[in-house]
């Protein structure tokens, strides 16, 4: 039986040493393949728009060229397409355009989800680290209003 037990956990752990390095507590700030903005001062903050572009953007980054008028595009980036259905142009549905968010209610959407759309998202998926680093970019607009 513990034979049995080892074959069926097996890949489990191959597929764990594998996993998404987005996923790790260091995840987006050593060993990314994506590219820091030297413009962003910030560590921390320079950490955020990488957690941003490792685990956000395929879903709140930019509409596509000419998605406007075409949902099939705009469905492509589906948070954004629902904070533009849901905001009716009276706030910017890319978050990373936003000047009202707090670092406090950027970890509360990513931990407990958003109004149906955006699923919770476990520390085992995004760390703490990376959601306090997620926090300080997507609020570093905020006391630009």
């Amino acid at each position: 039986m513990r034979n049995r037990a080892a074959f069926w956990l097996a890949p489990l752990f191959v597929v764990t040493a594998f996993a998404d390095p987005a996923s790790s507590p260091q995840s987006a700030w050593r060993g990314t393949t994506l590219k820091a903005d030297t413009r962003l001062i910030d560590p921390l903050v320079r950490r955020g728009k990488e957690v941003f572009d490792a685990r956000c953007r395929a879903c709140h980054g930019a509409f596509p060229q000419g998605s406007r008028g075409n949902d099939a595009l705009a469905m492509q980036v589906p948070g954004t397409y629902a904070l533009e259905l849901r905001y009716q142009g009276k706030l910017p549905a890319r978050l990373e355009e936003r000047t009202d968010l707090t670092p406090a209610a950027v970890a509360s959407f990513v931990r407990h989800g958003g109004g149906g759309f955006m699923p919770p998202l476990r520390p085992t998926e995004v760390s703490d680290e990376d959601v306090k680093a997620l926090g300080a970019y997507l609020a570093r607009n905020h006391a630009r209003k």
